[in-house]
């Protein structure tokens, strides 16, 4: 593996522990400002980008403070050619 392609593998595994740390803490907040998760079809559009600004700020602001729709884009969001991490897989099989 040349430099380039290490330093780029090592960048994103970076982003993706500090992304797991923040979803963590943000797991940890109160979900008393989260209000009702979006049906499927939100969550779908949501993850396609389809969604009007005004729904993308409402929803933006429920998944900052949810962490199960946070999980379930997470997964939507997976490479399907990258199987996720076993860490990824528990917190669904919880």
């Amino acid at each position: 593996m040349d430099s380039q392609k290490r330093d780029e593998s090592r960048d994103r595994r970076r982003e993706e522990a500090l992304a797991r740390r923040m979803g963590d803490a943000l797991d940890r907040l109160e979900r008393r400002d989260a209000g009702e998760c979006p049906d499927a079809d939100v969550i779908a559009a949501y993850h396609e980008m389809s969604l009007q600004p005004d729904e993308i700020e409402r929803w933006e602001s429920h998944f900052a403070v949810c962490g199960r729709c946070r999980k379930i884009l997470a997964v939507l969001a997976a490479d399907v050619g990258e199987p996720l991490a076993k860490r990824e897989v528990r917190i669904w099989e919880n």
